[in-house]
């Protein structure tokens, strides 16, 4: 009888361990799950905010050379009436100079930011300004998806490649630097990010930022912004 009391006594214990076990990988689970639903969401806005943002450089050098430019969803009209060879390298330049100070200010912050919240980050915690500050460091990614583009379609309307053509370069240099000096500064981002977190920015950002461009500029753009 003592010996069927501790067996059942030992079954009921395994009982519980197991439930409890259970009950941690369900928690774990949906924690992992929110995570990877906040890059998504996050991220899904990226596409449209960096790419008004790019713009955005645009339509501020338009300004200054006295014109009277317009931003649609995806492209800046100078609205000039004439415009001199070296003030529309003007104007395309400012696009990608903007990128370059938004990333690079992101990236700048967000390295003095990591250094500050070290013991946090290191244990898996990412706040909100850490979320915003890799948005911003991540609108680089636009060079390297430029260069993609460029290599399989030779796409001559990116401003990389009109900023070659003006400065009478072999094309493709400024391209695909550009490009480059993006892949390491995501892949640094990415590498610094605790690495509890690295999987779950890969699965929601890509998917978010592949839906986001994808939506903006097929659907939501030409309709809000035509």
């Amino acid at each position: 009888m003592r010996l069927l009391f501790l067996s059942n006594k030992v079954g009921k214990n395994n009982e519980k361990n197991q439930l409890l076990i259970e009950n941690k990988e369900n928690i774990k689970f949906k924690s992992n799950l929110k995570d990877v639903l906040i890059y998504f969401l996050f991220f899904l806005i990226i596409p449209f905010l960096g790419t008004q943002l790019h713009e955005i450089g645009h339509y501020i050098a338009a300004l200054a050379l006295g014109c009277n430019p317009t931003i649609h969803y995806a492209y800046c009209n100078h609205g000039c009436d004439i415009i001199f060879e070296n003030e529309y390298f003007i104007f395309i330049t400012a696009a990608p100079l903007a990128t370059w100070i938004e990333s690079l200010a992101g990236f700048t912050t967000l390295l003095f930011y990591r250094k500050r919240n070290r013991d946090s980050i290191k244990n898996g915690q990412v706040s909100f300004m850490y979320l915003i500050l890799l948005g911003f460091t991540s609108f680089c990614a636009r060079f390297v998806f430029n260069a993609i583009g460029y290599f399989f379609s030779g796409n001559t309307g990116l401003d990389e490649w009109k900023m070659e053509n003006y400065l009478n370069i072999t094309h493709g240099i400024i391209i695909y630097g550009f490009a480059i000096l993006g892949a390491i500064i995501l892949l640094y981002n990415l590498i610094i990010l605790p690495k509890m977190q690295r999987y779950k920015l890969l699965i929601g950002g890509l998917l978010g930022a592949i839906i986001g461009y994808i939506s903006w500029y097929s659907w939501l753009g030409p309709i809000f912004m035509p």
